[in-house]
């Protein structure tokens, strides 16, 4: 069985479309990763720093994060997650 050199050419030009929108939707989810990545970090990084200061002015009654805190921090966590299983 042979195809027309045309036939060949749309199937070729489908698998190409299709591989380029993978490739765009892995793009999304790593920039959305990256995103949710620097949110953790900017999070961690405010949590150590308040805890700092609230050390320097009042002795705290425990050394654990407020539970927004531990909240915002497992919701990003179960989103790099969710992005990396979609990847």
């Amino acid at each position: 069985m042979s195809l027309c050199p045309r036939c060949v050419e749309m199937l070729i030009n489908e698998q190409i479309r299709r591989y380029n929108e993978k490739l765009e939707e892995i793009e999304q989810l790593e920039h959305a990763e990256a995103l949710a990545v620097n949110q953790l970090k900017l999070k961690r990084q405010n949590t150590v720093h308040e805890k700092k200061c609230s050390d320097l002015t009042v002795v705290p009654e425990n050394d654990e994060p407020l539970d927004s805190d531990t909240e915002d921090e497992k919701n990003l966590m179960e989103r790099i997650k969710s992005i990396k299983q979609e990847k």
